[in-house]
C-alpha cells in the first residue's frame, strides 16, 4: 500500500538541476490548479528520485510542506537508468550527488519500479495547495 506523506522541505536532496522553463510552466499550473502532485524520495537519505521540478517550484511559493511517497532506494525492485548516451548511473552515484554539489544535468535520470517509472506511484493523487502552507 502506498502511503502520502506531508513532509517539510529541508532534508529532501535532489540530485538533478531543474529547467526554468518547466518551474515556470509547473508554477503556473500549480497557482492555477491549487494542488500538488507527490514527489518520490528514498526514506534513508531523503533523496528525490521523482519531482525535482515540484521541490523547487514549492521552495519557490513558500510553501512549508510537500507530499512524499517513500520507498526504501536500496530495494532491488527500483531500478536507476540513464537517459543521456554518455552517462552511467548507479544508485550510490544519485545519492552522493544529492549530498554533493555537482547536481546531474536535467533529466539525466529515469527511476523506474516494478517495470513502470516510479511517478506512477502517486498517480492520480492531487494534495490541495491550502494543506501545503
Amino acid at each position: 500500500m502506498i502511503r502520502i506523506e506531508l513532509k517539510k522541505l529541508d532534508g529532501l536532496r535532489p540530485h538533478e538541476q531543474t529547467r526554468v522553463l518547466h518551474r515556470r510552466a509547473l508554477t503556473r499550473k500549480i497557482v492555477k490548479n491549487r494542488y500538488v502532485t507527490p514527489i518520490v524520495a528514498d526514506r534513508r537519505s531523503g533523496t528525490v528520485l521523482d519531482g525535482h521540478h515540484r521541490l523547487h517550484v514549492a521552495r519557490e511559493l513558500g510553501l512549508q510542506r510537500i507530499p512524499v511517497i517513500y520507498v526504501d532506494y536500496a530495494d532491488a525492485s527500483i531500478v536507476v537508468q540513464s537517459r543521456r548516451k554518455n552517462l552511467h548511473v548507479q544508485k550510490n552515484d544519485v545519492v552522493r550527488r544529492a549530498f554533493g554539489r555537482q547536481l546531474y544535468l536535467p533529466k539525466s535520470t529515469k527511476h523506474v519500479f516494478q517495470g513502470r517509472h516510479v511517478s506512477c506511484l502517486g498517480a492520480g493523487v492531487r494534495v490541495p495547495v491550502s494543506e501545503l502552507m
